[in-house]
């Protein structure tokens, strides 16, 4: 794929949505930054409290933050080549809670369920099952996971999750609270 393509299919897929341009009422072009500085900021000082560490505060500080940008990646196994859209959070508000959470997140995996990280994963699992004769195995390909799950239900699994790991109920106001923000600006 050459880069005026690229650049065609990514503006296409832009145009699509569900991507819209940052205007104020008057019409003009305005940057989102300083709002979304001053909620991660207002967001940082409650969750340094309610977890009960001052020193948060300054750890979740980003210098210089920025937007996050939008680049893509050419589905070369599709035809015809679609696009998957990438949200690149580096240095945005939001980029050092994000860090936080995911690390706070680890301490209480998911023991119920099944999931799989990769194909290599699957074929792990699947290796040893026999299909009956009338099953059939099937595959769904999910187009654009992450934009379309519901925000406040993944949230409500989230506190769900958390509260039957007997996570304290102010550790859980303040994950919940860096979760619902991070969705901003992803």
């Amino acid at each position: 794929m050459d880069k005026p393509d690229y650049d065609s299919r990514v503006l296409n897929m832009i145009a699509d949505g569900p991507y819209e341009e940052c205007k104020f009422k008057n019409g003009k072009l305005k940057d989102p930054l300083n709002a979304m500085i001053e909620e991660a900021n207002g967001v940082r000082q409650k969750v340094a409290r309610l977890v009960g560490e001052d020193c948060l505060e300054r750890k979740f500080h980003v210098p210089n933050p920025k937007v996050a940008s939008l680049y893509c990646l050419p589905k070369i196994h599709k035809n015809p080549v679609g696009m998957r859209p990438i949200s690149s959070n580096v240095s945005t508000p939001t980029e050092k809670m994000a860090a936080w959470l995911v690390n706070e997140l680890r301490k209480h995996p998911v023991t119920h369920g099944r999931s799989v990280r990769n194909s290599v994963e699957l074929v792990e699992h699947l290796k040893d099952i026999e299909l009956r004769r009338g099953e059939v195995l099937v595959s769904f390909d999910v187009t654009a996971l992450f934009p379309n799950v519901p925000v406040n239900g993944a949230l409500n699994s989230l506190q769900r999750h958390l509260e039957r790991c007997r996570v304290p109920r102010h550790h859980i106001e303040a994950y919940l609270s860096v979760a619902a923000r991070i969705e901003i600006v992803t």
